[in-house]
């Protein structure tokens, strides 16, 4: 009858330990697969940091380079009505010199 109490105890002891020894082990994994998850998760916010950077420098010289174009768009433009102008100026003077003849 002793023996069987001894085995008994025994087995809730070693029952204990093993819940308890489980019990760390799982701990322990779900500490390392924490750690993975943040790891990737840094990993992923720094990727998308870069690519954002990356994003910007484009939209900043895409603006960089219309800005260079509508300069140079109104420029023609405006030399092309000064010339205009001229013309109209010359023609003018042309008419009035003719007037006055």
């Amino acid at each position: 009858m002793e023996l069987v109490i001894y085995i008994v105890i025994a087995a809730v002891v070693a029952l204990g330990i093993g819940v308890f020894v489980g019990k760390t082990l799982v701990a322990r994994a779900n500490k390392t697969k924490e750690l993975e998850i943040e790891e990737k998760a840094k990993l992923i916010v720094k990727e998308a940091e870069v690519s954002a950077e990356s994003i910007k420098k484009d939209k900043i010289l895409e603006a960089k380079e219309r800005f260079i174009k509508l300069k140079a768009e109104f420029e023609e433009e405006t030399a092309r009505k000064k010339n205009q102008l001229i013309t109209n100026e010359n023609k003018l003077k042309q008419k009035e010199q003719h007037l006055s003849r």
